[in-house]
């Protein structure tokens, strides 16, 4: 019974950092995710609580996202991670992101749930980004990170915190595409306690 218990308060504990919702159930677009090309969405932090336990920040507990792998290649791998944003870029190449995912399942639409394997601690109030590669060659056989279906304007995010951005070569220069009116971003939900 303390074991259920214990389940409830963790899972009472965790908050909903970033959410860009669930894809369109079918013809979603996205982005091809290969060896040459690496995207990334920017989130915002929650702002500190007066709670003495967030007031440093949030450590992520999983990132949800969602991919076309209907044809991705054998042996595709996905390469993940979280990245602090410096001049409003993220602050990584793909040779720095930790998370490894391997592709088992081919699907129009799949969810992947990524856990950090090390604590990353969300200072309150801070930009971010989630950043997805993958060692796909091929061109025609890569996975597509689908887009969300939430839109974000001047009402939901005013000061434009969500962005894209992307690179066309492998640890090439960031392509950032900042902010306009109802414009979406990559399916990514971010959650932490």
């Amino acid at each position: 019974m303390k074991f259920l218990a214990g389940l409830v308060q963790v899972a009472v504990a965790t908050k909903v950092v970033f959410d860009s919702h669930y894809p369109l159930d079918k013809g979603s677009t996205g982005f091809a995710i290969s060896k040459s090309r690496t995207a990334a969405v920017r989130f915002h932090s929650l702002p500190a609580s007066d709670d003495a336990c967030e007031s440093e920040g949030l450590t992520v507990s999983h990132v949800t996202f969602a991919m076309d792998t209907s044809y991705a290649a054998p042996g595709t791998v996905l390469q993940v991670g979280i990245c602090s944003s410096v001049n409003d870029e993220p602050n990584c190449a793909r040779s720095d992101l930790p998370g490894r995912i391997s592709i088992n399942t081919l699907s129009e639409q799949f969810e992947f749930n990524w856990s950090p394997t090390s604590q990353i601690v969300l200072a309150p109030s801070t930009d971010y980004w989630f950043t997805v590669g993958s060692n796909a060659q091929d061109r025609d056989r890569v996975p597509i990170w689908l887009e969300g279906t939430k839109e974000f304007n001047t009402d939901n995010d005013p000061k434009n915190k969500v962005m894209f951005a992307f690179t066309e070569t492998q640890d090439g220069p960031w392509n950032v595409i900042f902010g306009g009116e109802n414009r979406v971003v990559n399916s990514l939900q971010v959650f932490a306690n």
